[in-house]
């Protein structure tokens, strides 16, 4: 069977209450992979967060630049409405984000 990539991925750490050294290294390698793979990634960082490792990690600094970091899901997931389809999707999100209907 081929396997397929995902056409885009938002990551939430909003109900992640720490996150250690080891942790903040693996997220950068993940996403540096997703990323180089032609995947958008989008981190989806409470504040309470940003105090402890991930507030001094570089690799969040530069995706904070470019404008992939917010605060909660629904402001991360605007850029993605014309490509998320819940009908052929599997997210955990499809609740929160209806397929449109046409009226």
């Amino acid at each position: 069977t081929q396997k397929t990539k995902p056409t885009s991925l938002v990551l939430s750490l909003e109900l992640t209450s720490r996150v250690d050294v080891d942790g903040s290294t693996a997220l950068d390698k993940g996403i540096k992979h997703l990323r180089d793979a032609g995947v958008p990634v989008k981190l989806v960082v409470p504040p309470q967060l940003k105090t402890g490792v991930l507030g001094r990690a570089g690799w969040l600094a530069g995706l904070e630049k470019e404008g992939q970091v917010f605060q909660h899901r629904r402001d991360a997931w605007k850029g993605f409405e014309n490509s998320f389809d819940c009908e052929r999707e599997n997210s955990v999100d499809c609740e929160q984000h209806p397929a449109k209907t046409e009226v």
